[in-house]
């Protein structure tokens, strides 16, 4: 269905709006530091002031010139006839059109739907143009039972055929949404933000089916002092989302002896991400370990950054991820490199990692077909040793390809520097490596003349030698 047309008469005055305020648009983009040329100039000052109480002009001068130069150009193209200005409000509606969307949809979910409807409240032009654009009114964000209401009331309707994605604010408001929001509606969500325990005191009575869900982000945060788990009551335990490819865990407070329950297979996972909140939020490593099988064979993306309850070496068997393309792991979860295999990995990042790292990154890459497609290693924050260097520089000979090496807040062996560099009766390690980023060492006084061999050693690559450079 077309946008809503205007008047000819209208569009007309527009134009003349646009041409009599170029030359004043011209000294306020300048002012807040923005200078296009001359021929993009064509947005008025009225036009800019009009956005200014919705908070809008600080995000399209902030905005990805790609964005700013599609706005533009649909400026640009209405053709500028001399006549009388016309009020701003009434603009084209295919302008304010793209104004609009970018405006709600640059927002994170929880503040969509407030700025959608702050929009349709300007003055009626704009209510109109805003209700005919589906893509305004897709997000949901749940703080109360009345938001919900007025949702299914007057908004739902407006999205029309389009997915739905849903923010609830608090346990309560999950409950809520999970319990009291249509199951003919509740299938056309395919992004969902929830918060969990939904009620520690009254078990769910059956398994809520979300067969459209593709994206699902959970923030945990149990109270204290620490109750009776009962795991039947977890969030995760009665959610079944056969579609699900992105899962999303952020664990703010897990409380003591607790755990997590995953009841449902999660086979279709393309991406997995748990993420804990200092030592508040430690968690068991067999939970992690017991998720793993089930989508080992579809992930392509991990992303576990936690810290583990010591519960003994892992005894299982090791899962294979053929598709696995990007590993990131902060503190003990690196410790999963010990239960992974991961042959066609292309980017790695490790943070903060627990202090058996060297000798485990050295068991995954021996395990992993040489790492014949790792691109990108990234390390920071490392606290290791000689001997650990050792290791790691045999980690480094089975990724021949490697293509970009970074080692960031570190501690960083003599004996890796000098098998980087490039000697005359023996190849260098990582002979294809094309950028070197070596920053914020904490022995960097200790390297200073490794460093400088390196560098004169090995000039066809990219170096960032952190203060160093100036030295070198």
């Amino acid at each position: 269905m077309p946008l809503i047309s205007a008047p000819a008469k209208l569009l007309q005055d527009s134009r003349a709006s646009l041409k009599r305020l170029a030359a004043r648009a011209s000294r306020e983009f300048q002012q807040i530091k923005f200078c296009p040329s001359s021929r993009d100039l064509q947005v008025s000052g009225e036009y800019m002031r009009t956005l200014v109480p919705l908070g809008l002009v600080s995000r399209y001068m902030n905005a990805d010139f790609a964005m700013q130069r599609l706005i533009q150009s649909k400026i640009a193209r209405i053709r500028i006839n001399k006549s009388r200005a016309s009020p701003i409000d009434r603009l084209p509606p295919e302008i304010l059109t793209e104004v609009f969307i970018f405006a709600v949809e640059s927002l994170p979910d929880g503040e969509r739907m407030r700025m959608a409807m702050t929009i349709a409240r300007v003055d009626t032009f704009w209510r109109l143009v805003a209700r005919s654009i589906p893509h305004l009114w897709t997000s949901l964000f749940v703080e109360s039972a009345h938001d919900m209401n007025r949702y299914r009331s007057h908004y739902i309707n407006l999205a029309g055929d389009l997915s739905l994605r849903v923010h609830c604010a608090t346990s309560a408001t999950t409950l809520l949404f999970l319990r009291d929001f249509p199951s003919d509606t509740l299938h056309r969500f395919t992004s969902m933000q929830l918060a969990s325990p939904v009620d520690i005191r009254r078990p769910w009575p059956y398994t809520q089916r979300l067969i459209h869900l593709e994206e699902l982000t959970i923030n945990i945060d149990y109270p204290k002092p620490p109750l009776i788990f009962d795991e039947g009551r977890d969030i995760m335990s009665f959610l079944a989302a056969p579609q699900l490819r992105s899962l999303t865990i952020n664990i703010r407070e897990l409380g003591f002896n607790r755990d997590l329950c995953f009841r449902h297979l999660f086979i279709t996972l393309t991406s997995l991400t748990i993420v804990t909140d200092g030592d508040e939020g430690l968690l068991s490593m067999f939970t992690v370990q017991k998720l793993l099988p089930q989508c080992s064979r579809s992930l392509e993306k991990i992303d576990i950054d936690v810290g583990f309850v010591f519960d003994g070496d892992y005894q299982g068997q090791m899962d294979i991820m053929p598709h696995l393309a990007f590993i990131r792991m902060g503190r003990s979860g690196c410790e999963l490199l010990r239960c992974i295999e991961a042959p066609n990995v292309t980017a790695m990042s490790f943070s903060s990692p627990h202090p058996s790292f060297a000798r485990d990154l050295l068991s995954f890459s021996s395990k992993a077909l040489l790492l014949s497609h790792l691109r990108r290693l990234e390390i920071k924050h490392w606290r290791g040793n000689s001997e650990d260097g050792e290791l790691l520089a045999q980690s480094m000979g089975a990724m021949g390809n490697l293509h970009q090496l970074c080692i960031a807040g570190s501690f960083v062996p003599l004996e890796l520097v000098r098998a980087l560099t490039l000697l005359e009766d023996a190849p260098p390690l990582l002979p294809e490596l094309r950028t070197l980023e070596v920053v914020d060492l904490t022995n960097e006084h200790e390297l200073r003349d490794a460093l400088r061999e390196l560098y004169a050693s090995r000039r066809g690559i990219d170096m960032v030698l952190g203060t160093m450079g100036a030295a070198l």
